[in-house]
């Protein structure tokens, strides 16, 4: 049987809808009024600093800040020095922390990879600690043989060398591991890339891009991959 390589935000645990709640919850407490479109402001700026830390050009920390440094001048709130801002974004987080929830499929998926003797891994563009965190709050923690976090490399997906990474610590060739994640790029066109059995997790039914080879709609379809 293969080993089976998961992505956590957006397959496992539903970081967007906590994002959108944590953002929207941590704003009223600064704001009398939070503006209708700021979950998908947050979005487009986690999207494009988290993407500069996934190449190395900034560490976690720094696109933290470069978000919150952008959306205060947005929003009208008074600039902050890095010490106040990562207790801004420390309050956010515990926002967002409340909103952890896995998605309705998981539970039932990880219950038969864990029946039928599967290994499990997750290679994640979060930080290590948050993401076990994660990972425990959804109860998946205890069934994942391990994490590898950004911060471990200093570099995220779809960079080839931390597929490498996970491949190394199956003790497996590539070829013998599939990797699930619902960020096309990111997750079954990197993954491919670098030798893997690159999955598309696409939970809406989206038009499949010609360079995914393999797609499933939801973690249940995903067992019958591993015995292929």
């Amino acid at each position: 049987m293969r080993a089976l390589l998961l992505d956590l935000d957006g397959t496992l645990l539903d970081h967007r809808a906590a994002a959108d709640a944590g953002v929207r919850s941590w704003a009223a407490t600064l704001l009398e009024q939070v503006p209708v479109d700021l979950p998908a402001r947050w979005a487009e700026l986690e999207e494009r600093y988290v993407t500069r830390a996934e190449r190395g050009e900034l560490t976690w920390q720094e696109q933290r800040r470069h978000r919150l440094t952008e959306l205060f001048v947005e929003l009208g709130l008074p600039s902050a020095l890095d010490p106040a801002l990562d207790e801004h974004f420390a309050a956010f987080l515990t926002h967002y922390q409340r909103a952890w929830t896995a998605y309705d499929d998981v539970e039932a998926a990880v219950a038969s990879w864990v029946a039928a003797g599967a290994r499990v891994a997750v290679l994640t563009n979060g930080v290590h600690e948050q993401q076990c965190l994660k990972l425990e709050v959804i109860g998946v923690l205890a069934h994942v043989e391990f994490v590898v976090g950004l911060d471990q490399l200093g570099v995220g997906k779809p960079d080839p060398r931390v597929y490498a990474e996970a491949c190394r610590r199956f003790g497996l060739p590539a070829g013998e591991v599939v990797y699930v994640g619902d960020d096309v790029a990111r997750d079954a066109v990197g993954a491919h890339q670098a030798g893997l059995v690159g999955v598309w997790l696409n939970r809406l039914g989206l038009p499949v891009p010609p360079e995914v080879d393999r797609v499933v709609r939801g973690l249940d379809e995903v067992l019958a991959l591993l015995s292929a």
